[in-house]
Order: C-alpha cells, then sequence, then structure tokens
C-alpha cells in the first residue's frame, strides 16, 4: 500500500506470512474424500455441491487476521514547491 503526498511519502510493508495468533495449518486432510461427491453435485444441485465444498474442503484460518510488517518512510527533501501532482 502506497500513502503519503510528494515531501514526504509510506509505503506499507506486507508478508504473506504474518498473521495474528498461533501458527496454524488450515488444510484439510480429508478434503480428498469428497472430491467425487462434489464435483457429481455440480451437475445436480450447485448449492448444494458449494455447500459440501465450504463444510469440507475450504481451509481453516481460525480467524486470525491478515498484519502488515510495517512502514517505509521516505522524506524527499527540496520538493515542496510542485503543481499537477498525482499518484
Amino acid at each position: 500500500m502506497v500513502f503519503g503526498e510528494v515531501v514526504t511519502d509510506r509505503i506499507q510493508l506486507n508478508e504473506d506470512t504474518l498473521w495474528t495468533g498461533q501458527p496454524n495449518d488450515p488444510s484439510r486432510p480429508t478434503a480428498k474424500n469428497y472430491l467425487d461427491q462434489i464435483r457429481n453435485e455440480l451437475f445436480i444441485n450447485r448449492n448444494t455441491a458449494e455447500s459440501l465444498y465450504n463444510s469440507y474442503m475450504m481451509g481453516t484460518h481460525h480467524g486470525q487476521a491478515y498484519q502488515t510488517v510495517g512502514s517505509l518512510y521516505l522524506n524527499f527533501a527540496g520538493h515542496s514547491s510542485y503543481s499537477d501532482y498525482t499518484r
């Protein structure tokens, strides 16, 4: 994410493995047991297929929230006089 203005800029740094809480394995080892059933259900009732997918195949994150690593601030001295600035 990029914030800021001409003279002072702020760049929010991200790293995709930084989450709140404790380490968590979101995989569903038994998901493969439902694959054929869900595939067949796609042709019969898409809502049922989606419900089965959400219940048995979607990963579990236990309510963890994604976090940012920090912010990088950049100061550009001598750029206080500008016009028609756009990002």
